[in-house]
This record gives structure tokens, sequence and C-alpha cells, in this order.
């Protein structure tokens, strides 16, 4: 009886099946896994390994480790077995359902190739250098082995094609700052910015990551300027005070002009108080009749 059971559960995989495997021995370039309910061993070649080039085995799977594998050829003495086949067909339904839902996911860069960067999500993925930030980067070897949070851009199975986009994330991640900061900022508030950019007509500050507001020319200064450049610098940082914010285009007016003294404010200023010192000096006050004054002090 227990022959007859040992039979019934002991399998003949064929082709395409999957099965499940528990490594006994890395090679340098295959590894050897014992098959469960299968008689025969398995072996998986190095380039089976990962959707990735792989120098080692090791790299990649130890002793004992448990996998799902897809039989690729039957041999008398062995089964050639896939774990990329296999992380490729979960891979692929994964993937369809974040590019539907446009879901946030991280990844590792293993590798950094001409044109961008390359990931393992149980299928090769590709982010172009064009799609890696919101500005420009001219190099990225420090990139490799670095984690990004991505959103899959566009997907072709038939063509094993995977386009990945960091900057997407990172400019969605920039506008509900931006969105947030709109809401919190206040008419009257005085803030830190730099000028970004210097035009005919004022100068952009940015007073926060992707956030500018425009200083329009009459607000920079209290003296008469012909243009921005003869009093600021692209790369300066100023204080401004938040004159207007509209949330719905987005817009800031800022001022520069209204944190600096007044020269004439002060000149009147200081006339006023003159004139208060004469008053309280000569005994008159100004609008006095200074014949009843005189008058008065017969």
């Amino acid at each position: 009886m227990t022959e007859e059971m040992n039979q019934i559960d002991v399998q003949v995989p064929e082709v395409g099946d999957v099965v499940k495997g528990i490594v006994s021995k890395v090679e340098d370039k295959h590894v050897n896994v014992d098959i469960v309910n299968v008689k025969q061993p398995g072996i998986i070649p190095i380039s089976e390994l990962s959707s990735l080039h792989v120098e080692k085995a090791s790299d990649v799977v130890k002793d004992g480790d448990e996998l799902e594998l897809k039989v690729t050829k039957v041999e008398d003495d062995a089964l050639i077995l896939s774990k990329r086949a296999v992380d490729a067909d979960h891979a692929w339904e994964d993937l369809e359902k974040k590019f539907e839902t446009k879901e946030v996911f991280e990844a590792e860069v293993k590798d950094v190739v001409k044109g961008g960067l390359v990931v393992d999500i149980g299928v090769r993925g590709f982010i172009p250098a064009s799609l890696v930030e919101a500005h420009y980067v001219e190099d990225f070897t420090d990139y490799k082995g670095k984690t990004l949070s991505l959103v899959v851009v566009e997907l072709d199975r038939e063509k094993n094609r995977v386009i990945l986009s960091h900057r997407a994330v990172v400019e969605q991640e920039q506008l509900d700052k931006k969105q947030d900061f709109l809401q919190k900022l206040e008419v009257g508030s005085v803030i830190d910015g730099k000028v970004q950019r210097l035009t005919d007509f004022g100068a952009f500050v940015e007073i926060l990551p992707g956030v500018e507001g425009l200083v329009h020319i009459s607000q920079i200064s209290h003296k008469h300027i012909g243009t921005p450049q003869e009093v600021l610098e692209e790369g300066q940082t100023v204080k401004v005070k938040v004159l207007d914010v509209n949330e719905d285009e987005e817009r800031i007016s800022l001022s520069i002009r209204d944190l600096e003294d007044n020269p004439e404010k002060q000149i009147e200023e200081n006339y006023r108080q003159y004139q208060a010192k004469e008053e309280n000096t000569s005994g008159f006050q100004l609008g006095d009749l200074i014949g009843d004054k005189l008058n008065k002090l017969k």
C-alpha cells in the first residue's frame, strides 16, 4: 500500500510545469536543486536565475532556499529549470496592475547603463535618463545600489519592455507640497527666497523647491530702476513679503520693497519730528495766529 502511495505522489513533470525545489548546492555557473515529489534532480543554469546578468549564482540564491521553478527541458538524468521564467510571470501580472492603478513602488538600481538605469523587478525594468529626476543629472554612477520610488509609464509584454519613471514620482510629490504650501501661505507673511530668473518686468523668486513667486519691478525697490538686474542677481537670497496668493492659477505676488526703509517716508517722518520740536521750543503750534499769541504774552 505504501509503495502504491509513493508511486502516486511521485510526479513526472513536463516542459512548462511549475515545481517547487530546494537548493542543495550552489556552483559558480549553475544551481542544483531537489524537487519536491520528483525523483530526478533539477539544475538551474546561471542564465535562468535572474532577468539581469549574474556573475555568480551565489549572488542570487543560497543552500536551503525554497524556490518556485519552471521546467524548461526534461532530460533522462535531470530537469532543467528556470527561476527567471516564474519570476517574470509573477512580475508581469503585478506590473499590469501597477500600470493600471499608477501605483508607486520601490526598486533597487542594479546597474547604470548608457541612457539610464536598470532595476530588477522580476523582469528587466529600464529608467531612461530623462525620467530619473526632475532636474538634469550629469553622472548616474552614485545611483547604483540606490532604492528609488517608481511608477510604470510604459508596458509591452510581447517586446519584454518595461519603462519606469522616478521623475514622475518626484514631480507629483512637489505638486502635492506646492498645493499644501499655497493653502497655508498667508498674505503678509515674510519668507526667505532665492532669485531664480530675472526678466524685464520683474524677478521670479523660489520660496519652496518648485514654488516661485513674482516680484514685479515696481515692488523691487523704492527708488526708480530701469531693470531688475540693477539691484538683483540670479542666485541671490532675498527676504520677500507675500502680497497676494492665487491658488487656482498658482500665482504668488511678492514684494522686496515693502521690507526696505522708504527714504521718502523717512524724510517726512524727520520733518514731522523737526516741526514738533520747533513748536515745543517756540511755544507756537502750526496754525496759531502769531498776533494773538504775542498779545497774550504782554
